[in-house]
């Protein structure tokens, strides 16, 4: 298949056509106008692609700092064995891509990943002077992600080929997006801990959550608070705090995994959420917009679970435990009763289990 013809041959799937076939030929003009030859950076765009692709098909939402006219600037990522499992005939195999795109004389634009020694990372504290940008947050690593390449952290072979994981640099992060699979929460100091926390209250949930609506309360700091049957008004505010940031998350349904949001555990059944929604008593004042049915279904599931103890039948893939993300400055938190240093250690365990158990390379490792 030659690359230009991409978004020819590619057999899209009639409800994304339209939208994915517009991204792709996008990534090919910006390609065409960037194309350097490298075989690394012929496989980040073939990555870029198959993850948009994944996104699309799986329903879930692009990034709103990503455009496809500037395809390489915050990337979206989604592990490449994901997406080979999941697009079928949609995953697109890079040594079966003919390159037929010339080389570009803009030899800045090359997209390069690539590990940094330890002595080219420091731990600095974070510039009060500047407000913390909401990238930092992000669970999604580093554009450029940092390695220590002398220390490997893990290592096997699979089918022959030998996997490695690298130490994460900086190996105390000063951000919350730099804590990795190989971050160790008991090397941090109490100020490094509270280093993590931004200096300012950010915005994680969707735009729609902080607008008011008719019949919802609508809280200063964290937005629309969705009624949910069931659940005090205490344990609602309570999961937003614990929860702010609701990211790509699957659900495990039979051998696959399934977008989370589409589908609604009652009783160990699975429904479609448009089947029956009408039948929702919340539903007459929560829109039915993908924003909110999206907010709706995993904070339900996640307050039956946390509060109401329920192993649900159709579980979420990975873990998702309290104080993944930090979205405000610790005298908040702690105006709000929390004992800061206390979420900010939580918040790096969090996400080293959120990152090991969705890491195929882990996963395969660990079976190998």
């Amino acid at each position: 298949m030659k690359f230009s013809q991409i978004p020819n041959e590619l057999k899209y799937p009639p409800a994304i056509r339209s939208k994915l076939a517009t991204i792709h030929s996008n990534i090919v003009s910006w390609v065409v106008d960037n194309f350097n030859g490298t075989y690394k950076e012929r496989k980040n765009i073939i990555e870029l692609m198959n993850s948009i692709s994944y996104i699309c098909l799986s329903g879930d939402y692009l990034p709103d700092d990503w455009a496809s006219s500037e395809p390489f600037v915050n990337p979206p990522h989604i592990d490449d064995s994901t997406c080979r499992r999941y697009l079928s005939n949609l995953y697109i195999l890079e040594k079966n891509v003919e390159w037929d795109v010339e080389i570009s004389n803009n030899t800045e634009s090359e997209v390069k990943i690539e590990p940094v020694s330890s002595s080219q990372v420091k731990n600095t504290p974070i510039s009060y002077g500047k407000l913390t940008p909401k990238e930092d947050l992000y669970i999604q690593s580093p554009k450029i992600p940092q390695f220590d390449k002398d220390k490997v952290w893990m290592s096997g072979e699979i089918e022959g080929d030998i996997f490695e994981i690298y130490e994460s640099l900086p190996v105390i992060p000063t951000k919350q997006n730099e804590i990795s699979i190989t971050t160790d929460v008991d090397k941090f100091t109490k100020y490094d801990l509270l280093n993590l926390f931004p200096n300012q209250i950010i915005h994680t949930r969707a735009a729609c959550m902080y607008e008011p609506i008719s019949g919802v309360e609508l809280d200063s700091k964290l937005g629309l608070i969705l009624p949910i049957e069931g659940f005090t008004r205490d344990q609602l505010v309570s999961n937003i705090i614990e929860y702010p940031h609701l990211y790509r998350l699957l659900k495990c349904v039979e051998n696959t995994h399934e977008n989370f949001y589409k589908t609604l555990e009652i009783d160990e059944q699975l429904y479609d959420i448009s089947d029956i929604w009408s039948n929702i008593p919340e539903s007459s004042k929560i829109p039915y917009l993908p924003d909110f049915i999206k907010e709706y279904v995993v904070r339900r599931y996640l307050l039956e679970r946390d509060y109401k103890h329920i192993n649900h039948k159709y579980p979420l893939f990975g873990s998702l435990d309290p104080f993944l993300t930090l979205f405000m400055p610790s005298s908040e938190y702690e105006s709000l009763g929390y004992n800061a240093e206390d979420i900010a250690r939580r918040c790096v365990t969090s996400r080293v289990k959120y990152k090991f158990t969705r890491s195929p390379i882990i996963e395969r490792l660990s079976n190998a």
